[in-house]
């Protein structure tokens, strides 16, 4: 796609996930250090965890684009955050500043969640992010999965790096909300 760097925002307050519990914001920074570690063109900001309260994505990137002009952002996310963007701050001046991208898995399922914007959003969005579709390798487990292996005390051994496994396991991520 000729990016030049792939830079990986955790989140400092996600409005959206407000209602579950999350690790800190320290340990979910560490955990993509960890991951990220000795890779060349991958990189990781705390602008969202340093500037405190709620994180919105569109403030992000007028961020990035201010601090690292004449680069221009684009933002990068996965199929299973399509349905959520119509309720995303600011979304429709996030759609007209900035090139989006959509990971899409081989099973294909972009079509219905495409449609979905189509409905939500209007035809002129959802052509402009079905045109935005980039095929992205198929991964056979979510981030929810793991959470709920790590609850559950299962093994997530090469579902995440090891250096991100041993973190969670250390700190005894997730296990929190035992039953």
């Amino acid at each position: 796609m000729g990016i030049e760097e792939v830079v990986f925002v955790p989140a400092g307050r996600p409005p959206h996930k407000s209602n579950r519990p999350l690790a800190s914001e320290t340990d979910r920074l560490e955990m993509v250090r960890a991951a990220i570690e000795g890779r060349t063109h991958f990189g990781v900001s705390d602008m969202e965890i340093r500037r405190g309260g709620p994180s919105f994505t569109l403030e992000t990137l007028r961020v990035f684009r201010e601090k690292r002009s004449p680069l221009e952002p684009i933002l990068f996310l996965g199929l299973d955050n399509l349905a959520q963007l119509p309720a995303w701050a600011g979304i429709d001046q996030l759609l007209q500043e900035f090139e989006v991208r959509i990971g899409s898995r081989p099973e294909g399922r972009e079509a219905e969640s495409i449609e979905g914007i189509r409905k939500q959003m209007g035809p002129d969005v959802a052509t402009k992010l079905k045109n935005s579709v980039v095929k992205t390798p198929l991964i056979g487990f979510s981030s929810s999965e793991i959470r709920e292996r790590c609850r559950r005390g299962l093994s997530i051994s090469f579902q995440v790096p090891a250096a991100v496994e041993d973190h969670i396991l250390k700190k005894g991520l997730y296990r929190s909300n035992l039953p």
